[in-house]
């Protein structure tokens, strides 16, 4: 309903997949359910180099959390595909009836092929995940504790797993407010 759909993901396949993420839409939103078994897949990839895919997650979604005022460097392959994709968008919105929106995109998109700066401006990055209390804590060792992600991260450790449900108790849904509502 807030129109952010488009941009919400429910898994993390691979390092490029999260970069290709974040080009598609500026935000990149995961809600992850099982984030325990995610990053248990993720520490034995780095620790048994079984699926290289996964191996450089962590690291780019550190990256992406420290550049969300500013450039995210990505790969010179990336980038000349970005520029590509933009100029084929531009060819082709330069061919519409000059709206407002057409008008808006084109200097969106003229302002990133000028821009010398190399990477993704400002990539907003946001990860929300839900796992059982003995899956997180067999991941947390030293090394998950000091790499820095859990440390970039906010822990609710709810004990009560099966909490009494909100519709037996008079719970009434409230509308969304009308400032995020498309």
């Amino acid at each position: 309903k807030a129109g952010i759909a488009l941009a919400t993901h429910g898994a993390i396949k691979s390092e490029q997949e999260v970069i290709r993420n974040l080009i598609d839409h500026q935000p990149a939103l995961y809600v992850l359910d099982e984030i325990g078994i995610q990053l248990q897949k993720i520490r034995n990839a780095q620790k048994k180099g079984s699926a290289h895919h996964l191996e450089g997650v962590i690291g780019i979604l550190m990256s992406a959390y420290s550049k969300a005022d500013g450039y995210m460097p990505v790969s010179g392959d990336i980038m000349r595909g970005l520029r590509e994709d933009y100029k084929r968008e531009l060819s082709q919105l330069e061919k519409l009836d000059q709206e407002k929106w057409v008008e808006e995109r084109i200097a969106v998109i003229q302002a990133a092929l000028s821009d010398p700066e190399p990477g993704l401006k400002n990539p907003y990055l946001s990860i929300i995940g839900f796992t059982t209390p003995v899956t997180f804590d067999d991941i947390m060792d030293l090394e998950n504790a000091t790499n820095g992600f859990i440390g970039r991260s906010l822990l609710f450790n709810e004990r009560d797993t099966a909490p009494r449900s909100k519709v037996t108790h008079g719970f009434v849904k409230p509308d969304m407010p009308m400032e995020i509502d498309l």
